[in-house]
């Protein structure tokens, strides 16, 4: 078998009278074979034009003609061909996106689930609600009941955000906590707002809120101020959406920065490196949530990686947001859908999922 192809696929929708970008990627084999994949920045993708012409422009030339079987070659073959680009962002977020496809061609080839090449460990998965609540400006007391809302739903873990005004946020994480009171896991994400100074004093107020993490509570680039954080507080700290491939999450290890990693396979260099991310983590003991705010390609493909490797505690599931890429995009749209705070992955082969061709023509990206 022979890759013979890739093709890119920019989308977009309006959310909040803002474009929301996201690039799947295809890969063509001789045989008859495609595999489908995501790129991501960890929103979607808000310059997918960037990462199509690194893909069909730069990889391409790389991959075609060869056995998409071969992932480990490939891999480094992309990563070595775009040294002069730079080893983190960009390319390694388009290299992510070709990976997943890859898997995705593998599956269907072997006519097995993704998750079982992986390893295979289970296959249903619980899923956190990933809110917006914290950002919306509303009565707090509404906000708390929006998030009560979940735990009915079947929700058993809730994430919240928080604005980074001391005040305001310890006022949602208290009324928020008060509503759906301690037998729910509540994580806060506080979208690297603080100052380390600020993130520790702010860190010690949640203490007393049994928080599951606070995540990303200063600018990810200051490792050795997250390591003091983490030392000053008694809250979980979690990481990782930002970070590129294993050696990213080898810094967070050297620095003693987190307790609990957030790799996101469309961004951080694909399946593969990924599940190398969650064993380097379980060799030291820490705790994986993998991130997810992807289009259902992403999200399914975070599914596989969750439901192969044991100490992926569950995934993300963003709520009370409009989301036609993960919501419509699928020829069965109820793959994606949460039953009493878990989902199933499919048992297809590959990825286990269609893409809707009417769907991906009326969400194409053109650039305002």
């Amino acid at each position: 078998m022979k890759i013979i192809d890739l093709k890119t696929f920019p989308l977009a929708f309006k959310q909040n009278a803002r474009n929301v970008s996201f690039l799947l990627v295809e890969v063509t084999t001789d045989e008859g074979i495609t595999g489908i994949g995501e790129v991501s920045d960890c929103y979607g993708h808000q310059i997918p034009l960037a990462v199509q012409e690194i893909i069909e422009g730069r990889i391409k030339p790389l991959i075609v003609e060869e056995d998409p079987f071969n992932v480990e070659w490939l891999w480094n073959k992309m990563r070595d061909g775009l040294i002069s680009t730079g080893y983190e962002g960009l390319v390694t977020q388009a290299i992510s996106g070709v990976e997943i496809a890859l898997w995705d061609v593998i599956g269907k080839a072997l006519n097995q689930p993704v998750c079982k090449l992986l390893g295979g460990y289970k296959d249903k998965i619980k899923v956190y609600a990933s809110t917006n609540i914290g950002l919306k400006g509303t009565p707090l007391k509404d906000q708390a009941k929006e998030a009560m809302g979940y735990i009915e739903e079947g929700y058993t873990a809730i994430k919240i955000r928080l604005l980074g005004h001391p005040k305001e946020d310890e006022a949602i994480v208290r009324m928020v906590r008060d509503y759906i009171g301690y037998d729910v896991d509540l994580m806060v994400d506080a979208y690297q707002r603080y100052t380390p100074s600020i993130a520790i004093k702010m860190g010690k107020k949640f203490e007393k809120y049994d928080l599951f993490f606070l995540e990303e509570p200063i600018p990810q680039y200051n490792l050795e101020a997250l390591a003091k954080v983490r030392a000053a507080v008694d809250v979980p700290i979690a990481a990782g959406e930002h970070v590129y491939t294993k050696y990213g999450f080898r810094e967070l290890i050297i620095k003693d920065a987190v307790d609990v990693f957030q790799p996101d396979c469309t961004v951080t260099g694909g399946l593969l490196e990924s599940k190398k991310i969650c064993t380097l983590a379980d060799a030291w003991g820490i705790d994986c949530m993998p991130h997810s705010w992807a289009s259902a390609v992403g999200l399914v493909a975070g599914w596989h990686l969750i439901a192969s490797t044991p100490n992926c505690l569950m995934g993300e599931m963003s709520v009370g947001t409009f989301h036609p890429l993960r919501d419509e995009l699928l020829t069965e749209p109820n793959i994606v859908k949460v039953s009493k705070g878990h989902v199933k992955v499919p048992k297809k082969a590959g990825l286990g999922i269609e893409i809707d061709q009417e769907t991906l023509a009326k969400y194409a990206y053109t650039k305002s």
